[in-house]
Parts: structure tokens; sequence; C-alpha cells
């Protein structure tokens, strides 16, 4: 083959791998997403069989391929060094990007979690009793008395302090173990997430069987709808990792958990703030004394804030205002 045609053949996948660099440049390896990293890793081992090949009969095309080459390998095997400006561009550019990226998975963690719920409540409406074996120790005193008709519409308010460092570690213990049932083919997390579900709707029965659905679910819903949403983003990152090894596609599974791993971690970096406004929202809020209306009404506000910064995803950073 002449250098002409071996160029020819073969520039168009050394152009797309010098862009696919020049993207990641300066450990920018976050811009990246799950289908580019892994079309980095092809092209890059591509390239470096046209490099040896080079060495043999085209030497003049050597100083090129070497330089390509060696970018690719640092972007692919140097660790990254983003600090704080990294983290900021992750949350602002590359974080809604990767929820709707990743929907398919968090969409099915959604229908495990609703299912789990359905269930509950519909088994309480015909055998409360039945009900006790899915209330969470936390929820123990309360649903007691509920049940023992000792309680009113504060009853939740009044076992604040308790509740909110209870609810708070219930549901990051949750997230983790979503997420790292992955692992398992993500039988794990489907089961962590149904059992969840089971939890929320056994607990909500109990309350709705009294008349004090309202209360409870301002209470909750406060703070709930955007810790409802990071645990079914981790149950959609462990659901992410799960089916690397349930479908690798081209890659051997040990490869494919390598590329879909860092997709999934990403999908889990997503819930970190959404923890910690959920926690000061239960914290100072959802708890405590305060009209119930207000109480949901700021849970559907913050819910509606992270949609909206979601679907900031659509558009791509080059297209938004500068800032």
């Amino acid at each position: 083959m002449t250098v002409d045609r071996f160029i020819e053949t073969r520039q168009a996948a050394w152009d797309r791998l010098e862009a696919l660099v020049r993207k990641a440049d300066r450990g920018r390896v976050w811009r990246l997403s799950e289908p580019e990293l892994a079309e980095l890793d092809r092209l890059y081992h591509r390239t470096a069989a046209d490099l040896a090949r080079a060495r043999a009969a085209y030497p003049d095309l050597v100083p090129y391929l070497n330089r390509l080459v060696s970018g690719a390998h640092h972007v692919i095997y140097q660790p990254p060094s983003q600090g704080m400006r990294g983290v900021w561009r992750f949350y602002r550019d590359e974080a809604p990007r990767v929820v709707l990226r990743t929907w398919p998975f968090w969409s099915v963690a959604v229908g495990l979690l609703a299912a789990g719920f359905a269930v509950a409540f519909a088994v309480g409406g015909s055998d409360p009793q039945a009900l006790r074996a899915f209330v969470p120790d936390f929820f123990e005193e309360v649903v007691e008395r509920v049940e023992a008709g000792r309680a009113g519409p504060d009853v939740v308010r009044e076992q604040a302090p308790y509740l909110t460092s209870a609810v708070l570690t219930n549901n990051l213990r949750v997230a983790m173990l979503a997420f790292g049932g992955g692992i398992l083919f993500g039988g794990l997390t489907a089961y962590v997430l149904v059992l969840n579900g089971l939890m929320l709707g056994a607990v909500s029965a109990v309350f709705h069987q009294y008349g004090l659905a309202f209360p409870f679910w301002s209470a909750i819903l406060a703070h709930g709808f955007l810790e409802l949403t990071a645990i079914v983003l981790a149950g959609g990152a462990g659901l992410v990792i799960g089916w690397a090894l349930v479908a690798p596609g081209m890659h051997t599974r040990k490869d494919a958990l390598v590329v879909r791993s860092r997709e999934g971690g990403r999908l889990l970096a997503v819930t970190v703030p959404l923890f910690v406004a959920a926690a000061v929202i239960e914290g100072f809020l959802s708890f405590f004394p305060g009209d119930n209306a207000t109480k949901l009404a700021v849970g559907v506000l913050s819910e509606a804030v992270f949609v909206i910064y979601v679907l900031r995803g659509r558009v791509p950073p080059a297209a938004r205002p500068a800032g």
C-alpha cells in the first residue's frame, strides 16, 4: 500500500481521535459521553497499530501519529486533575446530559419503586395488619400512635428530631445499596427499589386509613420529591452497571463494566446535591410547624427546578450564553 493510500484509508479515524482528545484535553474527560469514551479507546488502539506500521513502512508519518497516540494515551491513562473548577463544569454542563442519556435505566427504577408502593398500598386497604412487615423501624412508634388513636395531624411533626435523622440515613443507605447492587447483574438494585417502595406504601397506607394522609404527604414530599428522585437516579446508576453485565455488546463483560461504571458513577454523582438540598428542606421545614400546603408547594417547586436544570442538557454547552 502506498503512503497516499494508507493516509486516505486512515485519515478519517485519525481526525476523529484528534477531535476526541481535544475535547477531553486538560483533564476534561468528564466532557466525553459513554459512547465517546468507548470510541476513544477503540480509535486509540487502532491508531497505535497504525503507528507501528508507519515505523516500518512510512517513517514520514511517525511524528504525526506519535503525537496523536501520545495525546490519546494521556487522556485515557492519566488521572485528570480538575479541582473545584472541574466539579463546577460537571454539574453545569455534563450532569444534565447524563440524566437525559440514562433515562431508560432510571425510568425502570421509577417503575420498580412505584410497583412496590402500589402493592403495599393495595394490600393495606384489605389487610392493614399485613403492612406491619414493611413498616420501617424508625416509623414504628409513629404508626403505633396512629393505630392507637392517640395521634392528631401533628403526629409526624412531634417526632421531628428523630425522624429527620432516621429518614435521611435510611434513604442514603437505600441509594448506596441500589447503586452497588448493580454488580449483581442489577438484581439487588431491583430488590432494594421494590422493597423501598413497599415500605413507603405501607407507611402511607396507615396514615391514609386514619385520615392523616395530607399531613403525612405534606411533611414527606416537602423534601421527598428530591429525595425520591435521588433514589431512583441511584437505582438507575446501578441498573447501568447491571446492564453492562447482562448485555455487554461487542465488549467483554470486564471492559463493558469499566466503561459503563463511569457512566453509572456520573449518574450517582448527580444525586449528591439532591440529597443535600433534601436534607436542608427536611431539617428546617418538613417535620416542623408550618402550613401543609406551603410544604407541598416547596416540594413541587424544588422538583420543578431540578427538571428545568436537567432539560438544559438538551442544549449543547456551546449554544448557551456565556457564564
